[in-house]
C-alpha cells in the first residue's frame, strides 16, 4: 500500500512538471498567436488569403486552451478529482487529434495555397498608390494598398512582386529609361531610388538614387529581391517551424494525458472526491 502511495506521489510530481512545461508552451503560443494575427491582418489586403488568418487564429486558440488545461491540472490534483482528470485527458486527446490533422492539412495544401498567395501579391501591386510630382500631378492606384506594400518591402527588404523590374511593368506612364521606384524599395539611408533599364538588362542591379526635386543622388542601391519569393520563403519556414513545434507540443500533451490516466488509476480511494452541487 505504501509502495502504491509513493508511486502515486511520484506521478503527481511528474504530472505537475509536465503541466508547467505545457503552461509555458501555451503562454508562448498565445503570445506568438497574437503577434501572428496582427501581422497577418496588416498584410491581408496584399496576401488576401484566409489560410494565413486560419493558421494564426488556430495557434492563438491552441495556446489559450493549453494554458487553461494546464491550470486545470492544479485543481484536479488539489481536489483529487478523477472526474476533472478524465475531462482533462479527454480535452487534450481531442486537441492532439486536431493538431495532427491541422499539421497534415498544412503540408498537403501548402503548394496550392502558396500559389494563390503568389497571384494575390502580383495583382495587388497594381493598386499601389503613386503620385509622380516630377512628371506632373499624376496619381495611380489606391492609397489603401500603399501602406501595406511599403511595410512589406521594408520588413522583407524586397522590391516589387517578383523583382524590382515588376514596378516598371505596371507603371509604363513613367516614360523614361530611368524609372522611379517606391521609396520602400530603397536601402536604408536613401529617400528615393530609380532603376536604369540598360543597367538592369546588362545584369548590373545597382540602383541610381536621386530626389524628385533634382540632383544626381549619392549612388545608393535598391533592394534586389522580389517580395513574392521573400514572403513565400518566410511562410514555408513558418509552416516548418509550426509543424516541428506542434510535434513537440503533441508529445508533451500525450505524456501529460498518460500521467493523468496513471494518477487516476493509482489515486487512493480515501482521496477521491466528486464535485457536486448541493
Amino acid at each position: 500500500m505504501r509502495r502504491k502511495g509513493n508511486l502515486y506521489q511520484t506521478f503527481v510530481i511528474v504530472f505537475l512538471v509536465l503541466n508547467v512545461v505545457l503552461l509555458l508552451k501555451g503562454a508562448s503560443l498565445t503570445g506568438f498567436g497574437v503577434w501572428a494575427v496582427l501581422n497577418v491582418l496588416n498584410y491581408h489586403n496584399v496576401t488576401a488569403h484566409s489560410y494565413t488568418i486560419v493558421i494564426s487564429g488556430s495557434i492563438l486558440a491552441v495556446g489559450v486552451i493549453t494554458v487553461l488545461l494546464a491550470l486545470t491540472c492544479v485543481l484536479a490534483v488539489w481536489l483529487s478529482s478523477k472526474t476533472i482528470l478524465w475531462a482533462y485527458s479527454t480535452m487534450f486527446l481531442l486537441m492532439i487529434v486536431a493538431e495532427i490533422a491541422g499539421c497534415v492539412l498544412m503540408l498537403v495544401f501548402q503548394d496550392q495555397v502558396l500559389e494563390k498567395i503568389s497571384g494575390n501579391i502580383k495583382d495587388s501591386q497594381k493598386n499601389y498608390h503613386l503620385k509622380i510630382d516630377v512628371f506632373g500631378e499624376e496619381e495611380f492606384g489606391e492609397p489603401a494598398f500603399t501602406k501595406t506594400w511599403d511595410a512589406i518591402q521594408k520588413d522583407f527588404q524586397c522590391c516589387g512582386s517578383t523583382r524590382p523590374k515588376s514596378w516598371l511593368m505596371i507603371n509604363p506612364h513613367l516614360g523614361s529609361t530611368l524609372h522611379w521606384l517606391p521609396r520602400s524599395c530603397c536601402v536604408a539611408g536613401h529617400e528615393s531610388c530609380r532603376i536604369d533599364d540598360s543597367q538592369y538588362d546588362s545584369g548590373e542591379y545597382e540602383g541610381v538614387t536621386s530626389h524628385p526635386d533634382g540632383g544626381d543622388g549619392d549612388g545608393g542601391t535598391f533592394n534586389q529581391r522580389g517580395c513574392t519569393p521573400a514572403i513565400l520563403s518566410y511562410i514555408r519556414s513558418a509552416i516548418l517551424a509550426i509543424v516541428v513545434a506542434g510535434s513537440v507540443l503533441v508529445m508533451t500533451q500525450l505524456l501529460a494525458v498518460v500521467a493523468a490516466v496513471i494518477i487516476t488509476r493509482l489515486m487512493p480511494d480515501q482521496l477521491v472526491t466528486t464535485i457536486r452541487r448541493a
